[in-house]
């Protein structure tokens, strides 16, 4: 019964195929422009840990793009200061 999958269901309990898993992977790079590999899905074989690795990974990625920018900005300053 499908009222009863929770969050928290693994997905090789719930009975999904490796096709079914490389289909999802795709789905997940796809729709959020993120690159995982399949045993992303073996290592965190939840929708509650996958989610929230995903969040992790996202939220570093935008950490990066900030420092990143910062950096930017700081050798743009530095490079004009030389005039």
């Amino acid at each position: 019964n499908e009222s009863e999958i929770s969050i928290n269901d693994n997905f090789f309990d719930l009975g999904m195929s490796s096709l079914t898993l490389a289909q999802m992977k795709s789905l997940i790079s796809a729709e959020l422009k993120i690159i995982i590999n399949i045993s992303f899905l073996f290592e965190f074989p939840n929708v509650r840990e996958s989610a929230n690795k995903i969040y992790e990974i996202i939220n570093g990625l935008e950490e990066e793009s900030k420092d990143d920018e910062k950096e930017l900005h700081q050798e743009i300053d530095d490079f004009l200061d030389q005039f």
